[in-house]
């Protein structure tokens, strides 16, 4: 899913465990990273909680940070 359709999503997230999150768009696991972004400039971003919670991850501007702030 492109990130011109996609706003943000939340992700439920448990402390001390690390999520990548997608950077790339195409994820089909969004906003988990699924391997898509190979062949691309893009990496995941790695995101470890610091506690139980929600996040948001957006999905708004291939630009930026995968954690929102537009939510």
């Amino acid at each position: 899913m492109s990130f011109e359709t996609k706003k943000f999503t939340k992700l439920d997230v448990v402390s001390g465990k690390s999520y990548f999150l997608c950077q790339c768009g195409h994820s089909a696991k969004f906003p988990l990273c699924d391997g898509s972004h190979k062949n691309t400039s893009f990496s995941p971003e790695k995101y470890v909680a610091t506690s139980d919670t929600s996040i948001s991850v957006c999905g708004c501007d291939e630009n930026k940070t995968v954690i929102c702030d537009c939510a």
